[in-house]
């Protein structure tokens, strides 16, 4: 691709960002080889606007980081290494202006097929026989999550020895008193409620799968292409619901790390402070045996107790005369903030 032609692509998508205080830009990459570059859907969520590019090739890479580097807020880069060349490195090699941020793109997809599918099923996945097509990292995780939530999960894979594999060790990772277990795809299976697929091949299902779906069943085609073209008109002719995994269902999930809720935790409810020469912590920090636990650290309204040094709290009999004088320090420490405040 020629280096006119490539920057040219980028400006326009630039121009999304007229006005815009939040922007953000995505680098992703994938396992599938596709072209070296193009421009991904546009998107918007929590004040964010994004754009985003499909990087797969090294030099163009570090053309693109180094094009936008300063034109934007953000720069979330696929941190998961998928090729040859490591994405996120020549990322922060290479831009110097804007934050470089590092991304899952999978658990993304992964979130947005698990919302697909209570959405799908109206929250009740209980006991729902589901068929997933894939052994890899967005079929394995599918599969568990599917199988938590008490569906009858069921793996096909081109490769059966790793399927195996991996669905005896999803089924060691699964709650002791989980009542469903995951299992290998047979032929003497039917009646499928709901087919997911992340298979890494194009058209590779065919309509002679159709016969394992029940008439009101689903398919989730997250793999993209993963459906041969008579599999999908035979599918839709048969009044069945097909589609195409968005992933712009969980989009905000790749912006917790931005969000208000995030930094207003580790800025005001993360951490240790001493308040009246007594150590206080909160927002999960293992005390030591002693400090007093609060509920946020910069303003504190609520004493929780006394930690135990072990990641616990102290019990009202283990209380010491001591314990008992911090906690009405810091409560009366706190009784007098709020009436300062009022």
């Amino acid at each position: 691709m020629k280096i006119k032609d490539l920057y040219s692509a980028i400006d326009k998508e630039l121009d999304f960002f007229v006005n815009t205080k939040k922007s953000i830009v995505f680098l992703n990459n994938s396992a599938k080889k596709r072209k070296e570059f193009f421009v991904l859907p546009r998107r918007e969520a929590l004040a964010y606007k994004s754009i985003g590019f499909f990087i797969g090739n090294e030099t163009i890479c570090e053309n693109v980081c180094k094009y936008i580097d300063g034109k934007t807020n953000y720069i979330l880069v696929d941190t998961e290494n998928k090729q040859s060349f490591n994405l996120f490195s020549i990322a922060k090699k290479n831009i110097r202006k804007s934050q470089v941020i590092p991304f899952k793109p999978n658990d993304v997809t992964v979130e947005s097929c698990d919302l697909l599918v209570r959405h799908l099923f109206e929250e009740d996945i209980l006991g729902k026989k589901v068929l997933i097509f894939g052994s890899g990292n967005l079929a394995s995780k599918m599969a568990l999550r599917l199988a938590e939530r008490q569906a009858k999960v069921f793996v096909w894979a081109r490769n059966q020895e790793k399927a195996s594999t991996i669905v005896e060790a999803l089924n060691y990772i699964l709650p002791k008193y989980n009542e469903t277990k995951i299992q290998l795809f047979n032929h003497d299976e039917y009646d499928f409620d709901l087919m997911i697929s992340f298979l890494s091949a194009e058209n590779v299902i065919g309509p002679g799968v159709l016969t394992y779906l029940n008439k009101y069943g689903k398919v989730i085609d997250g793999g993209i292409n993963n459906f041969s073209r008579d599999f999908i008109e035979m599918a839709i002719n048969n009044g069945g619901s097909f589609i195409r995994l968005d992933t712009r269902i969980a989009f905000h999930y790749a912006l917790m790390s931005l969000s208000f809720e995030t930094s207003h935790f580790f800025d005001n409810v993360f951490g240790t402070k001493e308040i009246k020469n007594i150590r206080c912590v909160a927002g999960g920090i293992l005390g030591k045996n002693g400090d007093v636990i609060v509920d946020q650290i910069k303003n504190p309204t609520q004493v929780i107790g006394i930690a135990n040094g072990m990641g616990g709290v102290k019990h009202d009999c283990e209380l010491t005369d001591e314990d008992r004088g911090k906690i009405n320090t810091i409560k009366q420490y706190i009784l007098q903030s709020d009436e300062k405040n009022l």
